[in-house]
């Protein structure tokens, strides 16, 4: 304890393009609250200990019932995904998704926002400058990125081919155009990403990330085993 480099907390939440600024101050935020429930509840180190060790279905005076936030087991190996998830909650799977957060949790956000250390106009600066950056990156590199793959997946059996080759391949063509291919009665899931961009339709543009996400990822496993099945 009289080495002041001894202890350290680790943060893995942020990610490269964080503002360093803004996260310090959002976990300070977050650390002060806690550290004032502690002084002003009266409870013991062992109490706080037990409370934090929770079990899911447990009440707290501060934690969230319904999670757990610790545990002494290895949570990779003892427990499942499906646990985990169920346990320690599932974190948000877009930008929006996190954004969408600051309203969805007005107790969580109101922290944020104690002594005046964030304020609206902060608060909506922030949300717009990262939507617009999600919006940019999945516009302009991810769905570019997609596109290069769908034309990279091109059929390649020959006159040797099975009919395991000719199932995969019709998959594969399959998701080739729902991806990215345009027809006068359907338009493919790249086009319906960037008209929902245009149309400001936010939440339906995470839902369909989501899903492009999914089958980029089907496409790249269905090409890679017809690719290894062929011969030449």
């Amino acid at each position: 304890m009289d080495n002041p480099m001894s202890v350290r907390f680790e943060i893995r939440s942020p990610n490269p393009h964080t503002n360093t600024y803004l996260a310090l101050a959002a976990i300070y935020q977050s650390m002060l609250d806690g550290i004032e429930y502690a002084v002003k509840s009266g409870k013991a180190a062992s109490q706080l200990e037990k409370e934090f060790s929770k079990a899911p279905d447990e009440p707290a005076d501060y934690l969230e019932k319904g999670r757990a936030y610790r545990s002494e087991e290895d949570v990779f190996e003892h427990f499942t995904q499906e646990k985990r998830n169920e346990f320690f909650g599932v974190p948000p799977r877009t930008v929006w998704e996190n954004l969408r957060n600051l309203d969805k949790y007005p107790g969580k956000r109101a922290i944020l926002e104690k002594g005046d250390v964030f304020n609206s106009v902060i608060i909506n600066s922030f949300v717009k400058a990262a939507s617009l950056q999600w919006l940019m990156e999945l516009s302009e590199r991810i769905i570019a990125e997609g596109h290069e793959l769908v034309r990279s997946c091109v059929k390649c059996h020959g006159s040797g081919y099975t009919d395991y080759d000719e199932k995969l391949w019709l998959k594969i063509d399959g998701l080739r155009k729902y991806l990215a291919k345009d027809s006068l009665s359907s338009k493919s899931l790249f086009t319906r990403i960037k008209e929902l961009i245009e149309r400001h339709d936010y939440d339906a543009v995470s839902r369909l990330q989501l899903e492009m996400a999914e089958k980029i990822e089907e496409l790249k496993k269905l090409y890679s085993l017809y690719k290894r099945n062929q011969l030449d």
